[in-house]
């Protein structure tokens, strides 16, 4: 399915402009102009992803003997617009051991003090932690497959990326479940709304547990654990690639 979609983009944004080119005759100015469409309909993340795929076609038939000049899409990020990074709010690593501190003391419920130690055992979105179901879970098994889909008419959402996805459950993690049975074990959803147990908490839910922790928006956020656990993980060792997948992020 990801092949498809590959080929795709670059049937509508590649090939109509040098497709029927050789490919050892194709030129700078010829790649930026086709590029230069992309990013008049202010399309910047269809525009970085189509750059790149076309500049690993050129490193392919480099490396194949197809073509014997340097890769037209070199260096070509410059004169282009770039999509904004957009920064969540999170904590380092080396700020976790005050954040338990604080977690153990805040008055706030203990399933939600749990959902926040989730979130760093397991650093998926906050929307896709909060409409958890027991379903999903083999404590067994020490795994959590996410579905791609939930009940959307109950205010419960899948993967962002719209495709299952597994979740190794540390010990610490299946401790942490292990507790959340006592609360909510014999009902569907792992952390169900006071009001309406068919409806999981409010997406607000862990941001106003951070803020009554004493953290800003400015400081910490419910989404930024996964920015925490990707630098931790990096620190540690881990391949890119691997992190990246486990967050979930399809185009890496």
């Amino acid at each position: 399915d990801y092949a498809k979609i590959v080929w795709h983009s670059l049937e509508v944004d590649a090939l109509p402009a040098i497709g029927d080119r050789p490919i050892d005759e194709i030129r700078p100015p010829e790649v930026l102009a086709m590029l230069r469409k992309v990013e008049s309909r202010g399309a910047l993340e269809t525009l970085k992803r189509v750059r790149q795929r076309v500049g690993d076609v050129f490193v392919f038939a480099i490396a194949a003997g197809l073509r014997t000049s340097e890769n037209p899409v070199a260096g070509l990020e410059k004169a282009l617009q770039t999509q904004k990074a957009e920064h969540r709010a999170s904590l380092h690593v080396r700020e976790l051991p005050e954040f338990f501190l604080r977690l153990d003391i805040v008055r706030i419920s203990q399933p939600v003090k749990l959902a926040l130690r989730l979130l760093l055992l397991c650093f998926l979105r906050p929307s896709e932690l909060r409409c958890a179901r027991w379903q999903e879970i083999d404590l067994t098994a020490e795994t959590w497959i996410v579905p791609a889909e939930r009940d959307r008419s109950r205010g419960l959402t899948g993967m962002k990326m719209k495709e299952p996805h597994l979740v190794p459950l540390s010990r610490q993690a299946v401790e942490v479940f292990r507790e959340l049975q006592t609360y909510s074990g014999g009902g569907e959803l792992v952390f169900p709304n006071r009001n309406d147990p068919t409806r999981p908490i409010s997406e607000n839910t862990v941001n106003c547990a951070l803020r009554a922790m004493g953290y800003t928006s400015a400081q910490a956020s419910g989404h930024g654990f996964r920015a925490t656990a990707a630098s931790a993980l990096a620190e540690m060792g881990f391949r890119r690639e691997v992190i990246d997948r486990q967050l979930s992020h399809r185009e890496r």
